[in-house]
């Protein structure tokens, strides 16, 4: 039997120089991983993003599977940013590990064009019944020209998440319609409070209110649409989104200078009890139990993002959904290794163990222990409800098309410029990238 050589690596951002771009050359020929079988070494390499109790779960996992099938695994784990700047480089060099953690999208297009991760068809359609224990859409994020190239392991949503305690002491009821959140924002700050907290500086969780907005009056397919050129930026849904985020804003409904406050912040807004209301990720959940007061997320609980007046988007179409997830190299030696490393990952019993050790929506269909905190449980028996998804904007519009939106968004916060102004010069911006 192996010893496995736990190798746990906290990454940071590369040089300038190793941020190699993106091309579309192949880094190899190979297209099945039994092509490279004679060639294993005997260890999978795994780079990941993530960190806290779903690392410690993955590094539980992986050292059940050395001893099952006689291997060593190495972990790596950085944050996001270092490994976009890796596997940038990696794609370029041709120097892959075996599993990759990677995001979908727009950002896996790039790789997937430059043939540095293996098609995963093969391997799914031999497993039936592990994909029965998936939800519906796992695959979408991951599938270009029909095929699949990477599996979820989680499956973050954001909902807009409110403090029962404070809803209890004004007296008023969560928000169902966009009317309604208006008419909470003025209550609570009649009562002194600040009605939502939120990160103004970042950009990103802003772009979740302008996604979510959008996703309300136009639907889940509006902006796909507006990507391929179907519909265009200036459309009234887009419009009235803007003017939705503006109202919002004049209405007072973010703390006072949240321009200026970042995500620990704007959380800290919530966790003090000054704000009401948070529009968040589940990721929240976790922040909620390792904060300062961890009772705190028995007096929180979540309700579906508000619809709008004339709005075709259901209460049931969630933002986020299976994300995080984990591909094979092209050039791995050891893939069909790699591949039931990722389907011992990614199975109902695992998944429910990450599930319930760190309060991580899975993707899924999982039941986990009672003794859970009432609002993750919540989540978890919601998730197979609902009806359509919007994975994160960042995934779904391409890089440079991401940061005019944001740089738009940010001045029509910031009042630089007018919800018109804002999606006429994004939809001028699109034509240009035609």
């Amino acid at each position: 039997m192996r010893t496995r050589s736990k190798s746990i690596l906290i990454v940071g951002a590369l040089s300038a120089a190793g941020m190699l771009a993106v091309t579309g050359c192949a880094p190899g020929g190979q297209t099945t991983g039994a092509a490279a079988e004679a060639d294993s070494d005997g260890k999978i390499t795994v780079w990941t993003a993530i960190a806290g109790a779903q690392l410690e779960e993955m590094e539980s996992f992986a050292s059940e599977f050395e001893t099952e099938h006689d291997v060593e695994v190495e972990i790596v784990s950085a944050d996001d940013a270092a490994i976009k700047q890796k596997v940038q480089a990696a794609t370029a060099s041709g120097d892959f590990p075996d599993v990759v953690q990677y995001f979908g999208g727009s950002f896996m297009q790039p790789l997937v064009d430059a043939n540095a991760f293996l098609p995963l068809d093969d391997y799914v359609a031999e497993d039936a019944e592990w994909e029965e224990q998936m939800v519906d859409n796992w695959a979408e994020n991951y599938t270009f020209d029909g095929k699949v190239y990477a599996v979820p392991f989680e499956s973050p949503l954001v909902q807009l998440f409110y403090n029962t305690e404070i809803f209890d002491e004004v007296g008023i009821d969560v928000p169902e319609t966009f009317d309604d959140l208006l008419a909470d924002v003025a209550t609570l700050k009649e009562a002194g409070y600040v009605p939502i907290t939120v990160d103004g500086q970042s950009g990103w969780p802003m772009q979740q209110w302008f996604a979510y907005l959008v996703m309300r009056n136009g639907g889940t397919q509006a902006v796909f649409d507006a990507v391929a050129g179907e519909l265009p930026w200036d459309d009234e849904v887009f419009l009235k989104s803007a003017e939705q985020l503006k109202q919002l804003i004049d209405a007072g409904a973010f703390q006072e200078g949240f321009l200026g406050e970042d995500d620990p912040a704007a959380l800290a807004q919530y966790t003090s009890g000054r704000a009401a209301m948070r529009l968040s990720g589940s990721w929240m959940m976790n922040q909620l139990v390792s904060g300062d007061d961890p009772t705190l997320i028995d007096r929180t609980d979540y309700t579906a993002f508000p619809t709008v007046a004339g709005g075709v988007g259901a209460a049931t179409d969630v933002q986020g959904g299976p994300n995080g997830s984990l591909a094979i190299a092209r050039l791995s030696p050891d893939a069909d290794l790699s591949w039931e490393f990722i389907k011992g990952f990614t199975s109902n019993e695992v998944a429910t163990r990450v599930a319930e050790n760190s309060l991580s929506l899975v993707p899924n269909e999982v039941e986990i222990s009672g003794d859970q905190p009432a609002v993750f449980s919540k989540m978890v028996a919601e998730l197979p409800t609902y009806t359509g998804f919007n994975i994160f904007w960042n995934e779904i519009l391409s890089p440079e098309l991401n940061t005019e939106f944001t740089n738009l968004q940010n001045a029509l916060v910031a009042g630089q410029i007018t919800p018109q102004e804002m999606v006429t010069q994004l939809q001028a911006y699109a034509e240009d990238q035609q």
